[in-house]
């Protein structure tokens, strides 16, 4: 599992709970170890599954959030065509008074 550490650890700011193994060379120890590396990989496996499932939402939304930037961005320019248009009407109208 992948847990965060301290903002003070510039060496990594993650660190794996790896599974701990045995020190025997019996085929029992040897065939546990492999079940906690398999263990260890489904895990970083699905880990790994959430964060791209969890990096693809945040770029979808970041896009979104661009595009509707865009539309706002255009709407300004509207409404500030718009403003000039209504001040070059009101000066025509002051003048003509």
């Amino acid at each position: 599992m992948i847990n965060q550490m301290n903002d003070d650890d510039d060496e990594n700011i993650y660190a794996l709970d790896t599974p701990a193994f045995n020190t025997s060379s019996s085929s029992a120890a040897v065939a546990e170890d492999n079940e906690k590396l398999k263990a260890f990989i489904i895990r970083l496996k699905t880990q790994l599954d959430e964060e791209k499932s969890n990096s693809k939402q945040a770029a979808e939304y970041g896009l979104s959030l661009l595009e509707d930037s865009k539309k706002l961005q255009s709407r300004i320019y509207e409404l500030e065509g718009e403003i000039e248009t209504y001040k070059a009407e009101l000066e025509t109208t002051n003048l003509v008074s």
